[in-house]
């Protein structure tokens, strides 16, 4: 089996491993399905009753992930509390644009109606706003403090214009989140992988849209049921209604339950040929110091794949569309060449998948101390077109 070039692995390294870490440790990971909500662009949209807890915000941060269909008409809204337009977000010429009081406070480039899940955020404090496109700085502009109070309903997914809703979105919505508090850009970069436990200070309003009935939940605590929406007008089945989809949602983590990752269909992963079939892992593997160990992928022909090492997650984490994972975040991530033959590499170790879609690898366990253990997964990196990667089945190796 061959090894990458160097420059490929710092390239892959830094990328998979910050989409991994974003501060993980420290962040909740809750239950929930997987899916998101799809807006037809013509008729589909959210309704959420107006509330006190929607008007007068001195201090404010407005979150969503939303994947814009580059086919979408010319001004889609996003998220919007009309009558007195206290706040207002939308796509417009496929640009993100934020209104305030009604008037246009900035908007934030480059292009976005380009089929790929982002996430967006503005944030307001004093005077000042600061948005952010995916976990970045994108703009800063200004505002009058507090925001209007309204008497408007809010809105995902199109506008209101005081009567028929119009500028809808053409594509998926997922996890909208409405603050009092001013988010820094810490807050906002390191929990936007991540599911809330909505119980967080300064939460006003949260939507995952993890559930397939008309009523759409609002997770926010303290808010409750008093925030709750509806797919389309009312709870009755209509047009308006956006689709619960199950295959289409944004890179973030949810824990469910039980141990251990199947190998999938797309890339499997055996260890001294442990691992066979479809069981869920968390797989045991005992390797006494001195022996050999040996791992056996297949997977999508020439495709790079990395060993990932690091402390086993006894909740599993599901990240986007690519299944459980069993294994921790940073720090909890070590060298698997040090743990496997005493040698050092930069991270993680990385290897190419041959033109039949196999590779094999075999290591000699270092003289090391009894009873130390290490988790272990693989992960393969898609064809373009596919999942950006897809984890294998998990193991925990121990010296024996």
């Amino acid at each position: 089996m061959s090894r990458l070039p160097r420059s490929l692995i710092l390239i892959l390294l830094p990328s998979l491993l910050g989409v991994l870490a974003a501060e993980g440790a420290a962040q909740n990971c809750t239950q929930g399905q997987r899916l998101s909500l799809h807006f037809d662009g013509a008729m589909n949209y959210v309704h959420v009753p107006n509330h006190p807890a929607l008007n007068n915000m001195a201090n404010f941060t407005f979150e969503f992930w939303f994947r814009a269909n580059m086919n979408g008409p010319a001004v889609e809204a996003i998220l919007d509390h009309g009558g007195s337009n206290p706040f207002l977000i939308s796509l417009v010429q496929q640009r993100i644009t934020v209104y305030l009081d009604g008037l246009q406070v900035m908007q934030v480039g480059p292009p976005i109606q380009d089929n790929i899940w982002h996430h967006f955020a503005v944030s307001g404090s004093g005077a000042q706003v600061q948005a952010y496109l995916d976990g970045a700085p994108a703009g800063q502009s200004t505002y009058v403090n507090p925001l209007n109070a309204s008497a408007a309903d809010l809105y995902i997914g199109a506008g209101w214009g005081g009567g028929p809703l119009y500028d809808h979105f053409l594509g998926n919505i997922k996890d909208v989140r409405i603050w009092n508090i001013t988010r820094t850009a810490a807050q906002i970069n390191g929990f936007r992988l991540y599911t809330l436990g909505g119980t967080e200070p300064g939460l006003v309003a949260y939507y995952r849209f993890d559930n397939f009935n008309q009523t759409v939940v609002n997770s926010c605590l303290s808010t409750g049921n008093s925030l709750n929406g509806t797919l389309g007008a009312d709870s009755s089945v209509s047009p308006q209604d956006p689709t619960p989809d199950t295959m289409d949602f944004p890179p973030m983590f949810y824990c469910v339950n039980g141990t251990g990752q199947p190998n999938s269909a797309a890339a499997r992963l055996e260890i001294n040929g442990v691992g066979t079939g479809t069981a869920p892992g968390t797989f045991q593997v005992n390797a006494a110091a001195g022996s050999t160990i040996t791992f056996n992928w297949q997977g999508p022909i020439n495709q790079p794949i990395v060993l990932m090492t690091g402390l086993l997650n006894t909740a599993c984490a599901n990240l986007g569309c690519i299944g459980k994972i069993d294994l921790g975040t940073p720090p909890g991530f070590g060298d698997i060449r040090l743990f496997m033959d005493g040698t050092t590499a930069p991270g993680n170790a990385f290897f190419q998948l041959t033109g039949n879609g196999t590779a094999s690898q075999t290591f000699t366990i270092p003289q090391m101390a009894v009873g130390l253990s290490t988790a272990a997964q693989g992960v393969v990196f898609q064809p373009a077109g596919g999942c950006p990667f897809v984890f294998t089945t998990s193991f925990k190796i121990t010296i024996t």
